[in-house]
């Protein structure tokens, strides 16, 4: 439940490669991908913009875009996922999806790799024999 997000409602299709929101037709369309680079850029412009009420909500939107691509939905390339453009252009519903799921679904097939990683040969699961995360492994995990 970390800052609040819901834990239930709508699914997100994080695998979804389309996205259509005046967000990313204005900001991304042009680009190939939506990236973590591209995100600071435009942080760091509205930023320096907060006296217009349209640029403080531009500024929040890229900055939950931020949060997303460095915490929740991390990824090597840090690439956005494009359907939470969408989402985060609807700035008011954003209680409305199931973030947790979300979250989950995003991690779940990583889990192994990392359990490679921050497991020895000694930390195999009893029933299926594969390497699983113990102790705060798993908080590390997600806020790498």
């Amino acid at each position: 439940m970390l800052l609040g997000i819901a834990d239930r409602g709508a699914s997100i299709p994080i695998d979804s490669a389309k996205a259509s929101s005046d967000l990313f037709l204005t900001y991304f369309s042009n680009k190939k991908e939506a990236t973590r680079s591209r995100i600071e850029e435009l942080l760091k412009f509205y930023g320096n913009r907060v006296e217009e009420k349209d640029d403080v909500l531009l500024f929040c939107k890229f900055y939950i875009l931020y949060i997303f691509v460095c915490i929740l939905f991390s990824s090597s390339t840090y690439n956005v996922p494009l359907c939470l453009i969408d989402i985060v252009d609807d700035f008011e519903n954003l209680d409305r999806f199931n973030w947790v799921e979300a979250i989950h679904e995003f991690m779940a097939p990583q889990l192994p790799k990392i359990g490679d990683i921050f497991s020895s040969t000694e930390t195999k699961h009893a029933n299926t024999n594969l390497p699983y995360l113990k102790g705060f492994a798993g908080l590390l995990a997600v806020s790498v």
